[in-house]
């Protein structure tokens, strides 16, 4: 896979422009569009779908420099939805007490992420349940 101008995401180059794309400041587009009836997103959506991708990939590199560029995302990001993400990828495959120790470096209202089920969960659907309704 490459990222363009011929990187493969298997280079420190793109470890560096995947970071880049997390750095990039939202740009300023509406998030009204949401229409149930098309199944059509607004730009935020894809905007934010966009970044979500790069922290994965980001994660499966596997880098210190990767991991950390990931983390400053789950703390401190201006948007919430992609702080969200940034911190199920993290918490993707943790065990119960890695995940506590993760929640303690997070805002509280973005806690309830660290549990958000992820669709390989063997349980999954019992998990959905659970997140729902405790939060």
């Amino acid at each position: 896979m490459e990222l363009g101008d011929g990187v493969k995401v298997t280079t420190p180059a793109a470890e560096g422009h995947l970071i880049g794309v997390l750095n990039e400041p939202l740009p300023n587009v509406p998030d009204d569009n949401d229409d149930p009836k098309t199944t059509m997103f607004s730009s935020l959506d894809y905007e934010i779908a966009f970044r979500a991708k790069a922290l994965t990939v980001l994660l499966t590199r596997g880098t210190s420099i990767a991991k950390a560029a990931v983390s400053e995302v789950a703390k401190n990001h201006v948007n919430g939805e992609l702080r969200g993400h940034a911190i199920q990828a993290l918490a993707y495959g943790l065990s119960d007490a890695e995940r506590v120790q993760l929640k303690t470096q997070l805002r509280p209202e973005d806690e309830r992420y660290v549990y958000r089920p992820h669709r390989t969960d063997p349980d999954f659907e019992t998990k959905v349940q659970h997140y729902v309704s405790t939060y």
